[in-house]
């Protein structure tokens, strides 16, 4: 086993096969280690994020080095039974790939039970494993724009449902009506690490209605990230308070601008295949709710590109922090004359009726709106982040969309602060970044090359992951694969165009390229503003990046 560093508050747990990482995983998980945040497992190796503030990397490599990682793997989960119509668009060819009959390979999957391994990829999609050791099938060459839900596919020794339509790259040899993710199902995932699961030939596609039938309407299948707002009769987001009392003020907004949703500090559910989202300018976020006397993990509007405006239905004390913006509040009387300039990150009071317009950046990418009291949506999974990723929360907000606010908060107004400077296009940031986990996977050169060049971001940078564009690629040492393992905010993974993407808020949980390096905290909240055009200069902040053998 190796313990590889992951950024400032994570460790990587290699070893040798997926046997060897349940029974890590148990022991890992039986041991109750303090600090502990999460322990994700995957195809080799287990990601453990910890809180800096109670442990650090070497007070828990010692931990590590005292638990037996040959524990026994419990008992199994639940048995969860399948229908499958073996009608899959590959399965003539994966057939041919492994030397058997199209009937034979049905035969073969559903004739040996399969276990849920690990979570990724997306919300409910589950790593099966333990099939027939027959299948070793190699992915697609190209991956598909699309694959529909409820596919059934193979991907080297895996099976795997797809919960959602997505692209993908498995090979498709079949289709369920079995709903896999149902967010009013506690936990929302069907198949959970440690089940069994039975997959069961159907003869007959079921019809629409059946289908129906076992699909239960749910969260997810309502208006989602990339969908429209999901409205009452009054056009409200959000119909009632979470405990059921009805918001006397509303906050109406007139331009949503570019792209803006509800955040707060995100989710913790990684083991279901599902990002931590949340604000990406994690400082803003909580100076926004410090100003306005909220909690610091209350739900703000996280604004991207400015250009937002909306009417006070009632009183409302607010604040807007991160990127450089005027901030105005007119009213009705002046509609051509501010009442009010706000020239700080501050509070302000908006009065019943009145207009509050936030600027586009000057430079910076991101704002951040707090209320005093809240913004009261519904929580899906622990959280009100709309997470563009697994499509889960809040709808991205629209023109018209008229939002409650919680009870006002008895937290003191803190002072203002002058806006910060920010990233712009055709400037150079430096980013502090720690080399690792896998920055063995490239050459001498490509690691001069990483912080040599200065790196440009895309204009198809997102929530996901800032795309980033270099004069040079980056030089890997192996041309392997890597098995699929947990990945964390400001990881830099580097695809084979060897042109890095650094993964933000909504990052799948999984990746299967090697990362090179992890943003420091900092560091991330800094990405976060970045617009396209911006430059990047990376810095090493490396304390001690070899390898450690901790058996």
């Amino acid at each position: 086993m190796r313990l590889l560093t992951v950024g400032t508050s994570a460790l990587l747990l290699e070893l040798p096969d997926l046997a060897s990482t349940l029974s890590a995983f148990t022991a890992v998980t039986s041991a109750a280690l303090p600090g502990i945040v999460q322990v994700l497992p995957a195809a080799q190796t287990l990601l453990l994020t910890y809180e800096p503030a109670i442990t650090n990397e070497t007070e828990l490599k010692a931990a590590l080095s005292d638990i037996p990682m040959d524990a026994t793997v419990p008992p199994k989960g639940k048995t969860v039974v399948i229908p499958v119509v073996y009608d899959g668009d590959d399965l003539q060819e994966v057939a041919a790939i492994m030397g058997i009959s199209s009937d034979s390979l049905i035969q073969r999957h559903a004739g040996h039970p399969w276990t849920a391994a690990f979570s990724g990829f997306a919300p409910g999609f589950c790593y099966l494993a333990d099939g027939d050791p027959l299948f070793a099938v190699p992915r697609k060459s190209a991956p598909r724009v699309s694959v529909p839900s409820g596919a059934v596919g193979l991907a080297g020794t895996f099976s795997g449902i797809y919960p959602r339509a997505s692209s993908g790259g498995w090979q498709l040899i079949g289709t369920t009506a079995q709903h896999l993710w149902d967010e009013r199902r506690d936990p929302p995932a069907l198949l959970r690490p440690g089940d069994t699961v039975r997959f069961v030939p159907s003869r007959e596609r079921l019809v629409s209605t059946e289908v129906a039938a076992l699909r239960p309407t749910s969260v997810s299948q309502m208006p989602g990230p990339d969908r429209q707002t999901p409205s009452t009769e009054d056009g409200q987001l959000s119909p009632t308070m979470p405990h059921g009392r009805k918001s006397e003020h509303h906050l109406r907004v007139i331009h949503a601008g570019l792209f803006s949703t509800v955040q707060d500090a995100g989710r913790n559910a990684a083991n279901m295949g599902v990002s931590a989202s949340g604000a990406m300018d994690r400082f803003a976020f909580h100076l926004a709710n410090e100003l306005v006397g909220n909690p610091e993990t209350t739900p703000v509007i996280e604004i991207t590109g400015g250009n937002f405006s909306f009417i006070a239905e009632g009183d409302l004390v607010v604040a807007v922090t991160g990127a450089p913006v005027r901030v105005n509040i007119h009213s009705d009387d002046t509609p051509d004359a501010a009442i009010v300039d706000v020239l700080r990150q501050e509070a302000v009071v908006i009065r019943d009726g009145e207009t509050l317009t936030v600027s586009s950046p000057s430079s910076g990418l991101r704002n951040y709106l707090a209320v005093q009291g809240g913004i009261a949506v519904s929580q899906v999974m622990g959280s009100a982040s709309t997470d563009t990723m697994s499509q889960l929360g809040p709808a991205v907000l629209r023109d018209g969309a008229r939002l409650a606010i919680g009870t006002r908060s008895l937290g003191t107004v803190s002072p203002g602060l002058p806006w910060p400077k920010m990233p712009c296009a055709g400037r150079i940031t430096e980013l502090a970044v720690s080399l690792g986990p896998r920055d063995d996977w490239f050459t001498r050169h490509g690691l001069e090359t990483l912080f040599r060049q200065v790196w440009k971001v895309s204009p198809q940078s997102n929530r996901v992951g800032l795309r980033l564009q270099g004069t040079e690629a980056l030089e890997r040492s192996t041309d392997d694969e890597l098995p699929s393992e947990g990945t964390v905010p400001g990881a830099i993974q580097v695809p084979s165009s060897g042109q890095p993407v650094i993964f933000m808020r909504d990052h799948p949980v999984t990746g299967g390229y090697p990362v090179i390096a992890v943003l420091d905290p900092e560091a991330v909240d800094t990405a976060a503003q970045m617009p396209a055009g911006a430059l990047i200069r990376f810095v090493n902040h490396s304390v001690n990046n070899t390898k450690e053998s901790a058996q």
